[in-house]
């Protein structure tokens, strides 16, 4: 039986350390997952994880030791490698939502903190955001034409939307397991953000528009996909129903003309708003054509089917103008 030869060896000994850092980077990315959609804060933080980040996606993904090698001695094992790939960008964005997240959470918590700061809050707060590394702002901030590259995963599309508005006003502007009364304060909090915010709200569209394009037709969804497919028809239907649609004009297609959406979110306008599967965004009409296309995907579920029908039993009850309880009937 042959030796293995020295290239072998490091090949093996990389991809055993790879794994290692990948299974802490993915616990980690479930811990960020939870305070995403479920407002859990995380047990542990960024900095317990290995200092080495990642490999780039494709040595990661390198089918022999021949390409491997070429990747490898090309500098794609470096924390600098220029395209470090998805999953690097994904537990980036996370990382950098839930800091930020977290740390607002407890200025609003701790008393102590607020009266420390009390006088210059604001303008604390808002020096910090500044600082924060620009994978984050690119992300929320940027225009369509660059970020449409880095919004591969729907994860990066809700934190896009989150950064704006709180996933609690989305899902209470239609009433998700509250009061009537929350329901109708969440939606004044939602026609205040399109009013004042009306790049941000078109940017969020845009966003929660990607999400429905990317996973509509989907059957066999990550378990955070589904949550990602419910904010997105949640913030769809709030926007429909919320603001004005044009009753003439030119129609945009948002989930396919990029640079006229590009400059739509800059710049709004009287334009029809066109979801293909649901058509112009035009009321009640539009609204019933997304809520029963989401009930459709949410019920072909194969994979997460509890999950799955108990979204599409909230979406059944939404049509009918209930307040969604998340329990079938």
């Amino acid at each position: 039986m042959s030796k293995p030869l020295p290239h072998q060896i490091i090949m093996k000994a990389g991809l055993v350390a790879e794994q290692r850092v990948r299974l802490f980077n993915c616990a980690y990315n479930l811990e960020c997952l939870e305070m995403l959609f479920l407002d859990l804060p995380p047990i542990f933080t960024f900095s317990d994880l290995p200092r080495r980040r990642p490999c780039p996606d494709d040595l990661w993904r390198a089918q022999d030791e021949a390409k491997w090698q070429d990747l490898r001695e090309s500098g794609h094992l470096d924390d600098c490698a220029p395209h470090p790939g998805s999953f690097v960008h994904k537990i980036t964005v996370l990382n950098n939502y839930i800091e930020e997240r977290v740390f607002l959470d407890q200025i609003r918590s701790s008393r102590l903190f607020r009266h420390s700061i009390a006088s210059e809050q604001p303008r604390f707060i808002q020096a910090w955001i500044a600082s924060r590394p620009t994978v984050l702002q690119s992300v929320a901030d940027s225009d369509m034409s660059t970020t449409e590259a880095s919004c591969k995963d729907s994860v990066v599309h809700v934190v896009a939307i989150l950064h704006h508005i709180p996933l609690k006003t989305v899902y209470a502007s239609l009433g998700w397991q509250v009061s009537e009364s929350s329901m109708r304060l969440a939606r004044e909090m939602f026609k205040t953000f399109l009013e004042q915010k009306g790049e941000a709200s078109r940017k969020c569209l845009w966003h929660a528009v990607g999400i429905y394009a990317m996973l509509r037709g989907v059957q066999h969804l990550a378990c955070y996909d589904t949550l990602s497919f419910c904010v997105a028809i949640n913030y769809i239907w709030a926007y429909d129903c919320m603001a004005v649609p044009a009753a003439h004009g030119e129609i945009i297609r948002l989930d396919r003309q990029r640079p006229k959406v590009d400059v739509w979110v800059r710049n709004g306008g009287p334009l029809r708003l066109h979801i293909t599967g649901v058509g112009i965004l035009n009321g009640h009409e539009s609204r019933t054509r997304l809520m029963a296309d989401a009930i459709k995907m949410m019920r072909s579920q194969i994979a997460w089917r509890n999950i799955s029908h108990g979204l599409a039993a909230g979406f059944e009850q939404t049509l009918r103008g209930v307040r969604p309880t998340l329990v079938s009937e």
